[in-house]
């Protein structure tokens, strides 16, 4: 584009909402990596709190303090940690596959939209005229619009 041109409305707007989904898409892919480090975490937490002997002294983290606590309790705390983290994993997962599907689809229409078919056609020895049609249909039809537009401008133009 020139720099006299200006981008499309209806490209800045298919823009704007690709952009707003890739910064959806990072702020799932973040909370997700958070998730999956907390229930890695608690599984190691778990690995070894289970290694403990019953009698043995367990401590849980409570903000920046620890709490004695029991084994049994603490088991089921950070079991229960585990399959939260696990549920909210499965839900930005399918969160993740439905925003990467509707970036697929919006770069499909910005393409399908970004169509730009360009000829030159000889209407005297010296003299090109070019021809640019930017287009919302497929490349195949715009080859067979511009044939016919082609066949067509010299057909009107060789009274001249």
């Amino acid at each position: 584009m020139s720099s006299g041109q200006q981008i499309p409305p209806w490209l800045q707007e298919q823009l704007s909402k690709m952009q707003q989904s890739q910064q959806s898409l990072q702020s799932i892919l973040f909370q997700k990596q958070q998730l999956e480090i907390e229930h890695m975490e608690t599984e190691k937490a778990l690995e070894e709190l289970k290694k403990a002997a019953d009698d043995d002294t367990v401590y849980k983290h409570a903000g920046s303090i620890l709490i004695k606590s029991n084994k049994t309790d603490l088991i089921a705390d950070l079991e229960e940690r585990k399959e939260l983290a696990k549920t909210r994993i499965t839900v930005l997962s399918k969160q993740e596959e439905r925003v990467k599907e509707s970036l697929k689809e919006q770069e499909s229409k910005i393409n399908e939209k970004q169509i730009i078919v360009s000829t030159f056609l000889s209407i005297e020895e010296d003299e090109n005229i070019e021809i640019i049609h930017a287009s919302e249909i497929y490349i195949s039809v715009m080859k067979r619009f511009l044939v016919e537009a082609r066949e067509k401008i010299i057909e009107l133009t060789t009274w001249i």
